[in-house]
């Protein structure tokens, strides 16, 4: 069973421990500087690293993942449907997830243009 984590941008497949990344606009160091808030790569290094950790020890990386971030597991599930197009140059598609778990009966569903999301 496939869990899914979604963080920001970035998915991470808890069933076979491949990560997904949306990579977009290459900046040189000086104009990163001024366009992100300060720690927040640091914090996603952590995250990245403790997540691999924890799912190489069959442990819960989504559960790390939040307590990192201050935050919590929002919603459990497998991916059922995974439809997208371009269209003029965008990325459109929907993404439909069953909960599992506590979230069983429950679907979760994210509607996406290239890197802006909806769920």
């Amino acid at each position: 069973m496939a869990l899914v984590i979604f963080i920001g941008a970035y998915l991470i497949d808890t069933g076979s421990c491949r990560s997904r990344r949306a990579r977009d606009h290459a900046l040189e160091i000086h104009e990163v500087r001024d366009a992100i808030i300060p720690g927040t790569i640091s914090m996603a290094l952590e995250m990245g690293k403790n997540a691999r950790e924890a799912l190489a020890k069959d442990q819960d990386g989504a559960t790390v993942v939040a307590k990192i971030g201050a935050g919590f597991v929002a919603f459990r599930g497998v991916v059922a449907a995974n439809d997208w197009k371009t269209e003029d140059g965008f990325t459109i598609g929907n993404v439909s997830i069953a909960g599992i778990d506590e979230f069983r009966n429950d679907e979760y569903r994210i509607w996406l243009k290239n890197e802006n999301m909806v769920g």
